[in-house]
């Protein structure tokens, strides 16, 4: 650890230059030598001497990081990588040099290539300067932060697996995403540019419930979207009338169908429908009644439309479920005829509050649904 060269005549003054050591940072056991630190752990060096002036060098960098008269030089954010110092002893006639090596444990490293075989944890914080490239699957499990011009050939934002860059959210100045691109929770501080590109306001229609009557069931959204009501009273009975409700953040939403009876042969069905706003990461319920005399009642459904792209967007019970996917009758042609209406209405207001093409939103729409 200790080394002493000189090129001086024996005859020239007695300096002399030794016993340079390093110990924990300040510390009173200052006899006791410590060459191993972690990355910025702060500690202490000091040396003998009867030299007059000391300068401590780093790693072969010529501009030294001490010069004084004191025999002693402390490190209080410690150093980042494995170092050797080297140190000169001054009387005005004579110089005199010395080194000693610090050991980082836990070395900050900037090689200009690693290549990992097997798996490779990192625990703190990972900084690319450059491009970061993977021939496989980078996961990650917090949140990946990004700053400008970022670009991905492939990238898929959820918590799945399969090619491509899989995250739980992604912060970024900006991000360039080509090819096949899903992105199931994205926030964006400032704005969104699309070039070339479509980007689907909504998602597929999901159907949660639907019967004549149900009981009240919870559903869990994920991400933004809307609750659905639509009551299609085409095949009921005279004067049979249903009702379904939404309840969300204290507030009830009900709607109504009925077939109006005025002449023997003759009925007017009158039909329901409305669209509640959802936030993600919250809960809304949905229930439906019927009311009036016996036969064939209106059908109540309720349907759960995502905004933005992904399948994983709420979260229901296995049974209700499994109601929901049994049918409970075929639409006629003025059922299918309304259905589209309001289907067409529900498109053409969302895209008129986002700015969007109402025809271009709805073929969106459409595609999506169809996926």
């Amino acid at each position: 650890m200790h080394h002493d060269t000189s090129n001086i005549p024996l005859d020239q003054g007695p300096l002399y230059l030794r016993s340079f050591i390093s110990f924990p940072y300040q510390s009173t056991e200052q006899d006791v030598p410590v060459t191993a630190f972690t990355a910025g752990g702060p500690f202490s060096t000091k040396w003998d001497s009867n030299g007059t002036q000391f300068a401590l060098y780093a790693n072969g960098n010529p501009t030294p990081i001490y010069t004084d008269s004191t025999p002693s030089f402390d490190f209080p954010k410690g150093l980042q990588s494995t170092t050797t110092l080297v140190l000169e002893a001054d009387n005005g006639q004579t110089k005199l040099y010395t080194y000693l090596t610090i050991i980082i444990s836990n070395a900050v490293l900037t090689p200009d290539s690693i290549t990992v075989s097997g798996s490779m944890i990192n625990s703190n914080q990972l900084t690319v300067q450059q491009t970061l490239y993977t021939k496989a699957n980078l996961a990650i499990s917090g949140t990946l932060n990004l700053e400008n011009n970022t670009s991905f050939k492939n990238i898929a934002v959820s918590l799945s697996s399969g090619p491509g860059i899989h995250l739980k959210h992604v912060n970024a100045g900006a991000v360039r995403a080509t090819e096949s691109s899903t992105i199931n929770h994205l926030t964006v501080s400032d704005s969104i540019t699309v070039n070339k590109a479509s980007v689907a306001m909504t998602g597929g229609m999901h159907l949660i419930r639907q019967g004549q009557s149900f009981g009240e069931t919870e559903i869990t959204a994920k991400t933004d979207g809307f609750a659905i009501i639509f009551v299609d009273p085409t095949q009921s009975g005279g004067a049979q009338a249903a009702s379904g409700c939404i309840t969300y953040n204290n507030q009830q939403y009900t709607v109504n169908g009925i077939h109006l009876r005025q002449y023997a042969n003759y009925g007017i069905p009158k039909f329901g429908y409305c669209y509640v706003p959802i936030r993600g990461n919250s809960k809304w319920k949905c229930s439906g009644n019927i009311s009036g005399g016996s036969g064939q009642t209106p059908v109540i459904s309720i349907y759960w439309i995502p905004l933005g792209g992904g399948t994983d967007s709420y979260e229901i019970s296995a049974a209700a479920r499994e109601l929901a996917s049994l049918p409970i009758q075929s639409s006629t042609s003025d059922s299918q005829i309304l259905s589209e209406q309001w289907y067409t209405d529900f498109y053409q207001t969302l895209a008129k509050a986002m700015d969007k093409d109402p025809v271009r939103a709805i073929a969106l729409a459409q595609q999506s649904a169809s996926l």
